[in-house]
């Protein structure tokens, strides 16, 4: 599961005399929902086209990043975690190939402070850099995707920025192999998990006015 950066970092992000160089753009936003139920209620669909025969409405994401939330009063942020099956889900027979885990993980982060926008544009390149995103997405004002495994599961983040709002989108799974075994590597999984990160990525993008005010 992708890790926020650290407490640290986001402090010399903040600082007035810190790591963003030159002066801001105005920032668009002032503050973000608190919720996950808020943050997230427009990627049902999404979640729903990525989860497939896993996918259950009683399995609703779970504030895992509150303690990651802020650095004094000039950065909000939380991670919002879902996985189906769900623990209350019955077991199904899964065939070979088929998906055996999904989950998401995502990641918000604002930041309020001097230059807001100047300070998540670094922390943007920060992030890509520390996921190594090589690749453009599409989304937002810049974007970027990564592939890896991550603790026996494939992961593809897809990650962007609008103004001084941040969003990083894990889709992590695996399917299952023979001998009722894992694959976490196959080319059919991580195309799955890539489309289902940007799906997600793509529906907050669309609706982030909505999602950071929590409507």
């Amino acid at each position: 599961m992708r890790r926020l950066l650290t407490a640290a970092l986001l402090a010399c992000l903040l600082a007035s005399s810190g790591c963003a160089a030159g002066k801001s753009d105005p920032a668009r936003f002032e503050g973000m929902a608190k919720s996950c139920v808020a943050l997230t209620y427009p990627v049902e669909a999404a979640v729903r086209e990525f989860a497939g025969k896993l996918y259950s409405a009683e399995v609703s994401f779970e504030d895992v990043g509150a303690r990651y939330a802020a650095v004094g009063t000039d950065a909000a942020g939380t991670t919002c975690f879902a996985s189906y099956p769900g623990r209350a889900q019955p077991y199904q027979p899964i065939e070979i190939g088929e998906p055996r885990r999904r989950k998401l993980s995502l990641t918000f982060k604002m930041l309020l402070g001097p230059d807001p926008v100047a300070a998540v544009r670094r922390y943007f390149e920060v992030s890509r850099e520390h996921d190594g995103g090589t690749q453009e997405a599409g989304i937002g004002e810049q974007s970027y995707s990564a592939t890896r495994v991550t603790n026996e599961l494939g992961e593809v983040v897809t990650a962007f920025r609008i103004s001084n709002f941040f969003v990083a989108v894990s889709a992590l799974g695996d399917n299952n192999g023979s001998r009722g075994g894992a694959n976490y590597k196959s080319p059919v999984l991580f195309q799955n998990l890539k489309s289902g990160s940007e799906l997600v990525a793509k529906a907050l993008a669309t609706h982030v006015d909505a999602v950071v005010a929590g409507r």
